[in-house]
């Protein structure tokens, strides 16, 4: 067996160093072989492209949105949603993931209510902290094309079956012609309950849309958030507010105009480049076929840099203040030593 102290490749190190993963799906994580399962255990027709050995591309965000939604239609029970969130943890835990922070799409379910939906992937969780001591919590996120009184019945939902594993409510999907400000009353509500407050925006739409999704719905973090660049009033406010942007590389190549990950034109870059507060996140893993090694490695930056960018994640995260500060101190710990041990190679 390998010693601890024997020397690590770059993708050995960026593997092991402690990360949280902020920007995850639970539908988006499922692996195609579980895919195929369910819909097998469920007599559920799938496109031929989604098999087990498959590479998937696509051309924009919307034809993304369109072949994902195949994940809605085999989660179809509790055991389903067990076995998704249990696998989804597992394969944050094995590349390096001490904390997790998941949204999953409640309206966008059709055959459990929220509590049953809720209560399986509560299970899930207990059992991969159980199992690989990964802690997780939960971010029921609106789906934005279903409309903005849709999403008033949505917050009621969270609000009716408040659970302590619940940490804050999101905003998803296509994004371009559904602007933030649709959404005004439901995040209105959430701040009330005290829930966190996240939104996907910047992606494909333009930077107006962080600077509401910050000033009007009064959002704690952005999900991806590129277009920020594109107004260095916004980009110098950001960082002036210490704004937390989790940002997914291997989804820019595929809904975003920015196809190059390791050019200093990417947003990423910049967006570092400028001082803004970035986390690396995995988004859709089992669509994208990604995983947070991965996602780490394909920005190009050297593994100092990298290690930043995991403590990052932890500074980031909806933890309680105190667990933050406790584990910083481990994490560093942790993160010198593999940076001592590091040989590139």
């Amino acid at each position: 067996m390998r010693s601890n102290r024997n020397p690590l490749t770059t993708a050995e190190a960026v593997r092991l160093l402690p990360k949280a993963e902020l920007h995850l799906h639970l539908e988006g994580s499922i692996s195609l072989t579980t895919l195929i399962e369910l819909a097998d255990k469920h007599q559920v027709a799938l496109p031929s492209k989604l098999h087990a050995e498959a590479v998937l591309e696509y051309r924009d965000l919307d034809e993304f949105i369109e072949v994902s939604m195949f994940a809605f239609q085999v989660m179809l029970n509790s055991e389903d949603f067990t076995r998704v969130t249990f696998e989804m943890l597992s394969h944050c835990a094995e590349h390096g993931a001490r904390h997790v922070e998941f949204f999953f799409s409640p309206s966008s379910h059709k055959h459990l209510v929220y509590s049953q939906m809720l209560e399986a992937i509560c299970i899930g969780m207990r059992l991969a902290e159980e199992r690989f001591g990964v802690t997780s919590l939960i971010i029921p996120s609106h789906n934005r094309m279903l409309g903005a009184e849709a999403g008033i019945d949505f917050m009621k939902l969270v609000e009716t079956c408040p659970a302590p594993e619940v940490v804050g409510v999101g905003l998803e999907f296509a994004e371009r012609n559904y602007p933030p400000e649709l959404y005004l009353a439901l995040f209105a509500t959430a701040k009330k309950t005290g829930l966190r407050l996240t939104a996907h925006a910047g992606e494909d739409g333009p930077a107006a849309y962080v600077e509401t999704c910050l000033k009007r719905l009064s959002c704690d973090r952005i999900d991806h958030g590129y277009h920020v660049i594109d107004d260095s009033d916004l980009m110098a406010y950001c960082k002036d507010q210490g704004v937390w942007f989790t940002c997914c590389p291997t989804t820019t190549k595929h809904t975003t105009v920015w196809r190059e990950l390791t050019s200093s034109e990417h947003a990423i870059h910049q967006m570092i480049a400028a001082g803004l507060n970035v986390t690396i996140n995995t988004d859709d893993p089992g669509f994208f076929q990604t995983d947070l090694t991965k996602e780490y490695l394909a920005l190009g930056l050297p593994l100092g840099a990298l290690a930043q960018l995991a403590l990052n994640s932890l500074d980031a995260s909806w933890m309680p203040e105190p667990e933050k500060a406790r584990l910083r101190g481990l994490w560093q710990a942790e993160i010198d030593d593999i940076i001592q041990r590091h040989q590139p190679r």
